[in-house]
């Protein structure tokens, strides 16, 4: 009954950092690094991507936008005892190697941002992605 099912390893331990990727023609470009202690909620969140969190709303509007320009978005992950520290050498690894993340962007405030706005700032943002 289950042979049709996607299997997931329950893990012992959900502190983890991840690179949002895009994947364009077999090459893998780093999207958003992030950090989390309940990793697969955090993701969650993103598919939500409610405008009232500013870091959900950029990440999942950019995961759309790469979505529907037909890339295809993975999540690379590893378990992480210093969180911080881990997600910053990536962060400042990928900048090194010439890549702009969504980190770089500057979020928002929620009550007094425009939504069409915000979402058309990240479409600007991810246009200007090294490629």
């Amino acid at each position: 009954m289950l042979n049709d099912f996607i299997f997931l390893d329950f893990p012992e331990n959900t502190s983890a950092i991840y690179v949002i990727v895009i994947v364009k023609e077999k090459k893998e470009i780093p999207l958003y690094v992030g950090k989390t202690a309940r990793l697969y909620g955090r993701i969650g969140d993103y598919g939500t991507a409610g405008f009232k969190a500013s870091t959900d709303f950029k990440v999942g509007e950019a995961i759309k936008y790469f979505r529907e320009k037909g890339y295809k978005i993975i999540i690379k992950y590893k378990f992480s005892d210093d969180r911080k520290k881990d997600k910053n050498t990536i962060i400042k690894s990928f900048q090194s190697q010439g890549f702009r993340l969504l980190n770089e962007m500057v979020g928002y405030n929620y009550r007094k941002a425009n939504e069409i706005e915000e979402r058309n700032r990240i479409k600007e943002f991810c246009d200007k992605m090294m490629f």
